[in-house]
């Protein structure tokens, strides 16, 4: 196989592969070209979703195993996530 070949040939053959499914080659490029997954969450309420499920114990350190929530848990979480952005309405 030539050298020019190879270089044409190996950048599709690894785009193609199951570990880069989500990655596009540029069309008459020799590369990757990643796209960047746009943020749904934000950061004040990634940290209070956070917080909630450390005080909750469900964030574990070192080899411990790592607890299952339940259903009242993960509400809690979401719960602190939206008082964090101003999302939830007050509760009688």
């Amino acid at each position: 196989m030539s050298k020019i070949k190879m270089l044409i040939t190996l950048p599709l053959a690894i785009a193609s592969s199951a570990a880069f499914a989500n990655v596009t080659v540029a069309r008459g490029e020799i590369g990757l070209v990643f796209k960047d997954a746009p943020s749904v969450k934000t950061r004040a309420q990634v940290a209070a979703e956070t917080r909630e499920a450390r005080r909750l114990g469900l964030i574990v350190y070192g080899q411990q195993a790592t607890p299952q929530s339940t259903h009242a848990e993960e509400d809690l979480i979401r719960l602190a996530g939206e008082r964090a952005i101003g999302n939830v309405a007050a509760v009688k």
